[in-house]
């Protein structure tokens, strides 16, 4: 049993040995602080990632400037999970920004874009939407389930209608808005009756 005293090289290596419980804290507060742009029509909030860990986020094609930080901008895969960023968004310690006036080089992203017009498929809340109308004299957009795009005989009701508040919320919308890509969604699905159960073929 040793009763003497550490010399100084086992002594400095003894106090830089770092408990890995402290480490694996250190991360996860780390974790906890990380903060994303979280988006929902043409508004985002900041906010930690981990307060939106109950939902399932997509990354949208843009990025933002705020106060001199770029965050990617994120938005909810379905309806249910932009409502959920919705719901903070109307709490008064998020404060709410139009994209517009922080976006990164919108300009160019518009330039390397086509715009949507009538019979686009673009995808909206998970789902694909056909474009039966572009109407900018009016600042809107009537779109239809794709499904019914074939129907003759429609309820007013089952029309999805955008109204903007403006010219740059309507260009925004038309240049920005993702195209459905029926091949990879069929992917998708595919690939989720393939490994159905953590990865395990049927």
């Amino acid at each position: 049993m040793f009763f003497g005293e550490l010399d100084d090289f086992t002594r400095n290596e003894v106090s830089q040995e770092v408990d890995p419980e402290i480490l694996f804290m250190q991360g996860e507060e780390q974790i906890d602080k990380e903060l994303i742009a979280a988006k929902v029509g043409t508004e985002f909030i900041i906010i930690p990632k981990s307060n939106l860990n109950h939902i399932e986020l997509d990354k949208d094609e843009r990025q933002v400037l705020v106060d001199g930080v770029e965050y990617q901008l994120y938005k909810g895969k379905n309806f249910e999970d932009s409502r959920e960023i919705e719901l903070f968004m109307d709490e008064e310690g998020y404060k709410t920004y139009k994209i517009n006036n922080y976006l990164i080089d919108l300009k160019d992203q518009e330039l390397n874009r086509e715009p949507i017009t009538r019979d686009n498929v673009i995808k909206m809340w998970d789902n694909p939407f056909i474009i039966t109308s572009v109407r900018e004299d009016m600042l809107l957009i009537e779109m239809l389930p794709y499904e019914l795009k074939d129907e003759y005989i429609l309820d007013a009701r089952q029309v999805r209608r955008l109204q903007f508040e403006s010219i740059d919320e309507f260009n925004e919308f038309i240049y920005t808005t993702e195209l459905y890509d029926f091949d990879e969604e069929k992917a998708k699905e595919d690939e989720q009756m393939t490994f159905p159960f953590g990865g395990l073929k049927i």
